[in-house]
C-alpha cells in the first residue's frame, strides 16, 4: 500500500505524455536507431519500410505498428527499426506508443484509494463453521518409504567373504586382514 501512495505522490506533478520508465527505454531505442538505415518499400500508403544494418534487414509497418523483430508488438514501444522509419517520415516515436504506456492511463490506475486493513486482532469474527482443509485423496500405487537407514544401524554382514556396497570400509578391513596375515 505504501508503494501505491509513493508512486501516486511522486508522479502527481510529472509533465509528459509517456511514463518516465518507458520514456527512458524509448530514448535508448532512439539512440540505437541511428545505426539503422530505413528505406521506403514503395507502398501506396507510405507506411511500410525496410530497415537495414548490414547484414540484417527487417520490415516495419507503421500503419499497423508492427516490426519483424516483434519488439513493438510485445512492449507497445516503437523499436529501434521503427524509430528509424519514423524519423525518415518526420514523425515522433512518442506519438506512436501504445495508449496503456501513457501518463493518462498511469494516473487513472492510481486515482483510486486503497484503505488500510487493520491487523488480525481487529478482524470481525465470522459466523458458522471454520473452513476445512481440502479433501486428501490417496495416490494410486505403492507408497514411498519414509524410513531411511542410518549409517550406524546398518545390518551386519552375514557372509564375511562377500563385499559390502560401501567399498571404503570393507576395503580397509581387507587391507588390515592381509597385513596381519603377511606379518
Amino acid at each position: 500500500m505504501r508503494v501505491v501512495a509513493r508512486n501516486k505522490k511522486s508522479l502527481s506533478g510529472y509533465v509528459g505524455s509517456v511514463a518516465p520508465r518507458q520514456l527512458s527505454m524509448l530514448e535508448r531505442e532512439k539512440e540505437e536507431s541511428n545505426k539503422w538505415t530505413p528505406t521506403w518499400a514503395g507502398d501506396d500508403s507510405g507506411e511500410i519500410y525496410e530497415v537495414e544494418k548490414h547484414p540484417t534487414k527487417v520490415t516495419v509497418d507503421l500503419g499497423n505498428q508492427k516490426c519483424t523483430c516483434r519488439f513493438w508488438q510485445l512492449t507497445g514501444l516503437p523499436c529501434r527499426h521503427a524509430c528509424a522509419a519514423l524519423a525518415l517520415g518526420g514523425r515522433r516515436p512518442e506519438d506512436q506508443i501504445h495508449n496503456w504506456l501513457g501518463m493518462a492511463t498511469y494516473n487513472s490506475a492510481y486515482q483510486h484509494n486503497i484503505n488500510p486493513v487493520p491487523s488480525k486482532e481487529f478482524w470481525d469474527k465470522a459466523e458458522g463453521y471454520p473452513p476445512l482443509p481440502p479433501h486428501y485423496k490417496t495416490p494410486i500405487g505403492r507408497p514411498t518409504k519414509k524410513r531411511r537407514k542410518e549409517k550406524n544401524k546398518a545390518r551386519p554382514n552375514s557372509n564375511p567373504h562377500k563385499l559390502k556396497r560401501r567399498y571404503e570400509q570393507s576395503f580397509a578391513n581387507t587391507v588390515e586382514r592381509v597385513a596381519t596375515i603377511a606379518c
